[in-house]
């Protein structure tokens, strides 16, 4: 992180091989360079959607911009180490707490927690799932890390994955984890889980459990 922090405000940067490969072909050469040169000046925008001609793989010093700065920086690291060194270490993800309990088209004032769409956010209609899709894939978010609490708790929101995320028409575009809510699907005392509890670890394992094939009926259903 120190060296991240530093590589926005300093001048002569040298990046990391993965971030100059900004086309994410595994390796450093030309084509990173003429990626970085095609956005030089580009901007974000403020917008759900990005500017036009906006690369956010350009945008390797995360500014919401690309400047000449952020171009030399490429160039020089691929002048170093040479064009067709190997990207090297893996890139790190970044996951998005996906939830999937929203199916009220209305919800009282301050309960809205989910601001896309003004706060009415249905988990179970896979278009509004289409769109959050596209808006991850653009940003570079990774995976998402869907929460995942038994029936016994909250009937809604596994039949609403199933609706919603699993079935929207861009969900093989993602990598897909499971959360588990433990304070909500568990007894709890004074806050705090007792795994030492028979009926604790027998809640667990068969969670744990029905997490598998939550992953395998729906990977099935979304033609993962």
């Amino acid at each position: 992180m120190g060296t991240g922090l530093r590589a926005q405000t300093s001048a002569g940067v040298t990046l990391s091989p993965y971030v100059a490969d900004v086309d994410g072909d595994g390796q450093i050469g030309a084509a990173d360079t003429q990626l970085m040169q095609r956005a030089l000046f580009t901007s974000r925008g403020f917008a759900l959607e990005a500017n036009i001609g906006f690369d956010y793989r350009a945008d390797v010093f995360g500014r919401a911009r690309v400047d000449q700065e952020a171009v030399d920086a490429v160039s020089r690291t691929i002048s170093l180490l040479g064009a067709g060194a190997l990207a090297g270490a893996p890139r790190p993800i970044t996951v998005a707490w996906h939830y999937g309990w929203y199916d009220r088209i209305r919800r009282p004032f301050l309960h809205q927690t989910v601001r896309y769409l003004g706060g009415d956010y249905l988990s179970n209609d896979p278009r509004v799932e289409e769109g959050f899709n596209r808006l991850k894939n653009e940003f570079g978010i990774s995976v998402d890390a869907l929460s995942w609490i038994p029936p016994r708790i909250t009937p809604t929101i596994l039949p609403n994955y199933r609706a919603g995320y699993f079935a929207a028409s861009n969900a093989a575009t993602r990598y897909v984890a499971l959360l588990y809510e433990n304070t909500l699907a568990l007894p709890a005392i004074g806050g705090r889980t007792d795994f030492r509890s028979p009926r604790v670890r027998d809640l667990l394992v068969s969670d744990f459990a029905a997490m598998a094939r939550t992953l395998a009926r729906c990977g099935q259903a979304s033609r993962w």
